[in-house]
């Protein structure tokens, strides 16, 4: 499984941005199916979770079965708090855990937080810092420059 994955704060835009990327208005979870994302090579299968994960109290384990009982998906997109709270980890035990399950963590952005808070050992190009959404960064600017990112059209 490929994992595309958005890292932030509470409110530094995470679910707006991947609500952008993938024309997502609800998580996938509701829907219980992918949603075909083209990149610059070829059409995926995404499943889509916008909001983080550490939000709704998904433990790592709980969301690694929900992905596997998609049918025919190839990637996800998800999001992370950085720092333990509500109950949960911290992004880098997420990442640890996803890649222990044979995830191939393909992106991660991070909005607003610096990419030398997320300890977990990636390629070199498979992290990268962006702004936060505030009132000054428009969703839809932050957003094109994740899909740049992410070699998504």
């Amino acid at each position: 499984m490929d994992a595309y994955v958005i890292i932030g704060e509470r409110e530094s835009g995470k679910s707006s941005v991947a609500r952008s990327l993938t024309g997502s208005g609800w998580s996938s979870a509701e829907r219980k199916q992918a949603r075909l994302i083209a990149t610059i090579t070829v059409n995926i299968k995404v499943f889509v979770y916008p909001t983080s994960l550490q939000e709704k109290k998904i433990q790592p384990e709980e969301f690694f079965d929900l992905v596997e009982e998609q049918k025919d998906c190839e990637a996800a997109v998800f999001s992370l708090r950085p720092r333990r709270g509500n109950g949960c980890d911290d992004a880098d035990t997420y990442l640890r855990y996803f890649i222990g399950q044979g995830w191939n963590i393909i992106r991660v952005a991070c909005l607003g937080t610096p990419v030398s808070q997320i300890a977990t050992d990636l390629p070199t190009d498979a992290i990268r810092a962006f702004p936060r959404i505030t009132d000054a960064t428009p969703v839809n600017e932050v957003a094109a420059q994740v899909r740049s990112y992410f070699d998504w059209v």
